[in-house]
């Protein structure tokens, strides 16, 4: 996610869109690097995105803890693959 969402406005007409997103972002937390470093510079020194920033939090509250990834079986892509793109 990160800068290309930066410009767009959010879906529910809420905040003023780069800031939104970022706020979104870091609490998702697909941010990495300077990015996630510099959000969280933000969060430290500016009020108003440190409360967007707990907006979101609060939100996400009521899902579930994350999910452990589980790998697909092997040969599962190859399958897929050969349902899609027959042979010929």
């Amino acid at each position: 996610m990160g800068q290309e969402n930066a410009g767009k406005a959010c879906p529910d007409g809420s905040g003023d869109g780069p800031d939104q997103a970022l706020a979104a972002d870091l609490v998702l937390g697909v941010l990495t690097g300077a990015e996630q470093q510099a959000a969280e510079q933000r969060v430290a020194n500016d009020s108003e995105f440190a409360r967007r920033v707990a907006e979101f939090r609060q939100r996400l509250e009521i899902l579930p803890e994350p999910i452990e990834p589980v790998p697909a079986p092997e040969g599962l892509w190859n399958r897929i693959a050969a349902r899609i793109e027959p042979e010929g």
